[in-house]
């Protein structure tokens, strides 16, 4: 096996490098992965300064195999003889999408239909450079692996970093996306992207690598069986309700915060923007609408006539000149109104095979706009949940596994055959010149509703 290569700023200083000093370290998603080593400088070859210079890693006789790409944050430097020493830090790409800026705007869904053409969209308008305008679309890859997604509502984007912009896109879709050491991107569903082998104690050494130093650990406290996600305050479509009068009741508090029909509130006219009320003018059984004129609260306009009533839609107090009749559809309300986009998902198999309790998990989440998007989100948290979060480890001699891979897993001690699992991290490093150590750390990565 042939041992690694550092390049930084593409000049090779791998003889330079104490290659025991190197540690590599991923995780899967946002997370920005880093990488560090000791660089010793006889003869002075290395420049002044390597501070926000390129640094990759990769193997020595194959550049395709790449352990890491990105750029150096920082030096810490000192003497020591005749040498001088350079513990160095470096994060990956990602850093790159954290110092960059979505926008400013209102992406239409019927603009940008799928989630891939948002991305390529606001890269496209995310500057690297101010002064020549080159954006990220030119330095990134954001066509090879990224996926289409589930489609996408109108959204807006108000300058966040584009790092916080693609954890909104992935938390809706209910996907995963990283930058890879190519600076391609990844953005995709978890059981869409398989590992190229998977591990078992009894390998054939080639569709299955052997792994040693394995261990399972299990946590209860992140433990959840029942997950709640609550977005954000959304319109409904249009709608109507009726209510109950008693004949001589004149002022209603209100169970929903109404506003007017879509039709009405396209009128360029503001005094429209109020639902519409009618009154039951005939009996419970044959109603009979007549359709009164709505006055928000402070509106001078308002006489207190029969035909007439007034809306607060902070309070949500509605008020009749005149008392609807006394029946149990008095009168109605028709328009759209905000509720909050919520769902619940529970997994019974959790609480019947594993936990034996109901434990709840709760999402707070501005950025959730439907009902849909809540519940791929309460499907993703499920995964890391159900059945507490076990994580396994262990040490792999084999290139090729990355974070976000999906991996079948067998061990006969455990009892566990072609598992289905997904690596969410992996350390590397090199006791030997010619040997990469991979620690990898899987969890269980299946989806059910």
């Amino acid at each position: 096996m042939a041992q690694p290569k550092i390049l930084i700023d593409s000049v090779d200083y791998t003889s330079l490098v104490d290659l025991n000093s190197l540690r590599i370290s991923k995780v899967m998603g946002s997370t920005i992965n880093r990488c560090s080593f000791t660089i010793r400088d006889v003869d002075g070859t290395l420049p002044s300064s390597i501070k926000a210079l390129d640094c990759v890693v990769e193997k020595s006789d194959d550049s395709d195999i790449r352990y890491f790409g990105g750029i150096v944050t920082s030096t810490s430097g000192s003497i020591e003889g005749v040498q001088r020493v350079l513990r160095t830090d470096c994060q990956d790409w990602t850093v790159l999408l954290a110092k960059a800026y979505a926008p400013s705007r209102l992406y239409r869904a019927a603009e940008y239909p799928t989630s891939k053409a948002l991305i390529q969209e606001v890269f496209s308008k995310s500057f690297i450079d101010p002064l020549t305008q080159v954006d990220l679309s030119s330095e990134f890859d954001l066509s090879t692996y990224v996926e289409d997604g589930n489609g996408m509502p109108t959204i807006t984007l108000n300058r966040q970093e584009i790092t916080q912009f693609l954890d909104v896109l992935a938390t809706r879709d209910a996907f995963e996306w990283y930058m890879d050491e190519f600076k391609k991107l990844h953005y995709f569903e978890l059981v869409k992207n398989p590992a190229p082998f998977d591990l078992s104690d009894a390998p054939d050494g080639s569709a299955t690598y052997a792994y040693s130093g394995f261990t399972v650990n299990n946590d209860i406290i992140g433990a959840a069986n029942v997950i709640l996600v609550v977005g954000a305050f959304a319109m409904s479509d249009d709608a109507s309700k009726t209510y109950t009068g008693d004949g001589s009741t004149t002022e209603f508090e209100i169970d929903r915060t109404w506003f007017a029909t879509e039709a009405d509130a396209a009128d360029v006219d503001i005094s429209l923007h109020v639902p519409r009320v009618y009154r039951n003018d005939g009996t419970e059984g044959t109603p009979s609408w007549t359709q009164l004129t709505v006055f928000k609260e402070d509106d001078s306009n308002y006489s207190g006539g029969a035909n007439e009533c007034t809306w607060n839609a902070l309070d949500k107090i509605l008020v009749f000149g005149s008392a609807p009749p006394d029946l149990p559809n008095a009168f109605k309300i028709e328009g759209r109104y905000l509720s909050r986009a919520v769902a619940k998902l529970p997994a019974k198999e959790s609480e019947q095979q594993v936990l034996g309790r109901w434990l709840w998990y709760k999402i707070i989440d501005p950025n959730i706009r439907t009902s849909e998007e809540a519940y791929r989100l309460a499907q993703r948290e499920m995964v890391r949940r159900k059945f507490g979060i076990t994580q396994y480890t262990c040490v792999v001699e084999q290139d090729g596994l990355d974070v976000g891979q999906r991996i079948l897993l067998t061990n006969s001690i455990y009892s566990l055959s072609e598992e289905p699992l997904v690596i969410d991290r992996i350390e590397m490093r090199w006791p030997s010149p010619t040997l990469t150590r991979y620690t990898v750390s899987m969890r269980i990565s299946f989806y059910q509703g």
